[in-house]
């Protein structure tokens, strides 16, 4: 599927989800920002994550190299 609306209405489902956990069961901060990832967790070991973004139409952001504060990146080999 993946199209604007569908990525739409699972944003705003995770957004719904994140909104209720503190306000329904009581839970802290803490226990609301790694529920997201406990069930990011369950979702891919039951093999359900791929098929959601394939229909959210989402991918997820991954970082590929290292981030290096600019004034403690090591200096280029090439730089003289």
């Amino acid at each position: 599927m993946g199209t604007m609306g569908s990525a739409c209405v699972v944003g705003d489902l995770i957004c719904v989800m994140g909104q209720l956990l503190p306000d329904c069961l009581s839970m802290t901060p803490t226990h609301v920002l790694s529920s997201p990832v406990v069930a990011g967790a369950v979702l891919d070991g039951l093999g359900w994550y791929e098929p959601l973004l394939k229909f959210a139409g989402a991918t997820v952001p991954t970082l590929t190299a290292p981030v290096f504060h600019p004034r403690r990146c090591p200096p280029c080999p090439d730089a003289k």
